[in-house]
């Protein structure tokens, strides 16, 4: 019920506005034009009249999607766990001794010389 009262109150400033400024439109004395000035100053502001949607546009890139690299399959997952148990154990030593080395200059010479832990 309310807000019926509130849009015919809203119709009827409408209307009110729209019949004084066509009043002041067909006199058109520069008394009339700085009236008309003040009234769209004054004008009523509500929601259908506040705003309006000039120019719709979807834009759509021209970049290609990539897919998602295809799922691992189970066979797959278990030889690539294999495969890293195997070189653990195959360079068990030199991990060992990589995970005590602290210092930086060490560590990079250690790194020199066993380019096998930066392959895998």
């Amino acid at each position: 019920l309310n807000i019926k009262v509130k849009r015919a109150q809203r119709e009827r400033k409408m209307e009110e506005y729209e019949q004084e400024r066509k009043q002041l439109l067909e006199d058109g004395s520069p008394e009339a034009m700085e009236k008309l000035k003040k009234l769209e100053k004054s004008k009523p502001l509500f929601g259908e009249n506040l705003c309006h949607v000039v120019d719709e546009k979807t834009i759509i890139s021209d970049k290609k999607i990539e897919s998602a690299p295809p799922a691992v399959t189970k066979d797959e997952a278990a030889s690539s766990g294999e495969d890293t148990l195997d070189y653990m154990e195959k360079n068990e030593d030199v991990l060992e001794k990589y995970a005590e080395i602290r210092d930086l200059k060490e560590l990079e010479q250690f790194l020199y010389d066993h380019p096998v832990l930066l392959h895998e």
